[in-house]
Protein backbone atom coordinates (compact mmCIF):
# COMPACT_ATOMS: atom_id res chain seq x y z
CA UNK A 1 0.00 0.00 0.00
CA UNK A 2 1.38 3.92 -0.91
CA UNK A 3 2.48 5.75 1.74
CA UNK A 4 0.60 8.83 2.08
CA UNK A 5 1.85 11.98 0.78
CA UNK A 6 2.97 14.74 3.08
CA UNK A 7 2.09 17.21 0.40
CA UNK A 8 -1.37 19.11 1.75
CA UNK A 9 -3.58 19.27 -1.28
CA UNK A 10 -7.02 21.24 -1.12
CA UNK A 11 -10.26 19.50 -2.13
CA UNK A 12 -10.78 19.32 -5.44
CA UNK A 13 -14.32 20.48 -6.66
CA UNK A 14 -16.74 18.36 -8.79
CA UNK A 15 -16.08 19.39 -12.84
CA UNK A 16 -12.79 20.93 -12.52
CA UNK A 17 -11.97 19.81 -16.03
CA UNK A 18 -15.15 20.90 -17.73
CA UNK A 19 -15.17 24.46 -16.50
CA UNK A 20 -11.20 24.41 -17.74
CA UNK A 21 -12.96 23.32 -21.03
CA UNK A 22 -16.04 25.58 -21.15
CA UNK A 23 -13.68 28.50 -20.42
CA UNK A 24 -11.04 27.51 -23.01
CA UNK A 25 -13.85 27.38 -25.71
CA UNK A 26 -15.37 30.75 -24.12
CA UNK A 27 -12.00 32.39 -24.48
CA UNK A 28 -11.81 30.89 -28.14
CA UNK A 29 -14.91 32.01 -29.30
CA UNK A 30 -14.02 35.55 -27.95
CA UNK A 31 -11.04 35.59 -29.60
CA UNK A 32 -11.92 34.40 -33.54
CA UNK A 33 -15.49 35.92 -33.28
CA UNK A 34 -13.99 38.48 -35.26
CA UNK A 35 -12.39 36.91 -37.95
CA UNK A 36 -14.64 33.64 -38.02
CA UNK A 37 -18.43 33.99 -37.24
CA UNK A 38 -19.73 30.63 -37.86
CA UNK A 39 -16.42 29.26 -35.62
CA UNK A 40 -17.45 31.51 -32.72
CA UNK A 41 -20.97 30.25 -33.00
CA UNK A 42 -20.11 26.60 -32.66
CA UNK A 43 -17.29 27.26 -29.69
CA UNK A 44 -20.11 28.85 -28.08
CA UNK A 45 -22.69 26.46 -29.03
CA UNK A 46 -19.92 24.02 -27.70
CA UNK A 47 -19.25 25.56 -24.47
CA UNK A 48 -23.35 25.79 -23.29
CA UNK A 49 -23.83 22.00 -24.40
CA UNK A 50 -20.90 21.25 -21.88
CA UNK A 51 -22.53 23.18 -19.45
CA UNK A 52 -25.68 21.62 -19.65
CA UNK A 53 -24.48 17.73 -20.26
CA UNK A 54 -22.51 18.16 -17.40
CA UNK A 55 -25.08 20.28 -14.92
CA UNK A 56 -22.59 23.13 -14.25
CA UNK A 57 -23.78 26.74 -14.68
CA UNK A 58 -22.21 29.17 -16.68
CA UNK A 59 -21.80 32.92 -14.91
CA UNK A 60 -24.66 35.35 -15.84
CA UNK A 61 -21.49 37.51 -17.71
CA UNK A 62 -20.80 34.52 -19.99
CA UNK A 63 -24.54 33.42 -20.37
CA UNK A 64 -24.83 37.30 -21.35
CA UNK A 65 -22.18 37.50 -23.77
CA UNK A 66 -23.42 34.50 -25.63
CA UNK A 67 -26.22 34.20 -28.27
CA UNK A 68 -28.85 32.66 -27.25
CA UNK A 69 -29.95 31.42 -30.43
CA UNK A 70 -26.68 30.93 -33.25
CA UNK A 71 -23.82 30.92 -29.72
CA UNK A 72 -21.88 34.18 -30.98
CA UNK A 73 -19.70 35.73 -29.03
CA UNK A 74 -21.40 39.37 -28.65
CA UNK A 75 -18.74 41.92 -28.96
CA UNK A 76 -20.56 45.49 -29.29
CA UNK A 77 -20.09 47.07 -32.69
CA UNK A 78 -18.37 43.88 -34.21
CA UNK A 79 -20.55 41.19 -34.45
CA UNK A 80 -23.41 42.67 -31.96
CA UNK A 81 -25.84 46.15 -32.20
CA UNK A 82 -26.46 48.12 -28.98
CA UNK A 83 -29.45 50.03 -29.17
CA UNK A 84 -32.30 51.46 -26.45
CA UNK A 85 -35.60 49.88 -26.94
CA UNK A 86 -37.68 52.03 -29.28
CA UNK A 87 -40.98 52.38 -26.67
CA UNK A 88 -39.13 51.67 -23.16
CA UNK A 89 -36.19 53.86 -22.03
CA UNK A 90 -35.57 51.24 -19.41
CA UNK A 91 -34.45 48.65 -21.52
CA UNK A 92 -31.68 48.27 -24.25
CA UNK A 93 -31.43 45.43 -26.80
CA UNK A 94 -28.69 43.75 -28.02
CA UNK A 95 -28.80 42.19 -31.22
CA UNK A 96 -26.64 39.72 -32.74
CA UNK A 97 -25.43 40.35 -36.54
CA UNK A 98 -25.47 36.93 -37.69
CA UNK A 99 -28.97 35.21 -36.44
CA UNK A 100 -30.91 38.42 -35.69
CA UNK A 101 -31.74 37.64 -32.44
CA UNK A 102 -32.65 40.40 -29.81
CA UNK A 103 -31.87 40.33 -26.23
CA UNK A 104 -33.24 43.13 -23.61
CA UNK A 105 -31.59 44.10 -20.45
CA UNK A 106 -33.10 46.16 -17.82
CA UNK A 107 -31.01 49.41 -16.98
CA UNK A 108 -31.76 49.31 -13.04
CA UNK A 109 -28.32 50.22 -11.20
CA UNK A 110 -29.97 49.28 -7.83
CA UNK A 111 -29.96 45.47 -9.48
CA UNK A 112 -26.78 43.32 -7.67
CA UNK A 113 -26.86 40.13 -8.89
CA UNK A 114 -27.27 37.07 -6.43
CA UNK A 115 -23.49 35.73 -7.29
CA UNK A 116 -22.29 39.15 -6.38
CA UNK A 117 -24.21 38.66 -2.71
CA UNK A 118 -21.73 37.84 -0.08
CA UNK A 119 -24.79 35.27 1.42
CA UNK A 120 -24.49 33.51 -1.86
CA UNK A 121 -20.70 32.13 -0.65
CA UNK A 122 -21.29 28.74 0.94
CA UNK A 123 -17.29 27.84 1.08
CA UNK A 124 -14.24 28.95 -0.30
CA UNK A 125 -11.74 26.12 -1.58
CA UNK A 126 -8.44 25.97 -3.60
CA UNK A 127 -7.61 25.33 -6.47
CA UNK A 128 -4.62 22.08 -6.03
CA UNK A 129 -2.73 23.03 -9.52
CA UNK A 130 -2.20 26.93 -8.89
CA UNK A 131 -3.55 27.26 -5.42
CA UNK A 132 -5.75 30.22 -6.18
CA UNK A 133 -9.12 30.48 -3.79
CA UNK A 134 -12.38 30.21 -5.46
CA UNK A 135 -16.20 30.48 -4.04
CA UNK A 136 -18.16 27.86 -4.14
CA UNK A 137 -21.95 29.04 -4.71
CA UNK A 138 -25.27 27.43 -4.21
CA UNK A 139 -27.85 28.34 -6.59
Amino acid sequence: MPAPSNNKKSKAFAGRESFHRMNYLYQASMMVASKNKHLSCFYGKLCNNISKKTVLRLHPDIKRSLCKKCGLALKPGITARLDLHPENETLFQVECSQCGFKKNFVINEEYNFWLDNPESVVEVIGDGETGKKKDVTVL
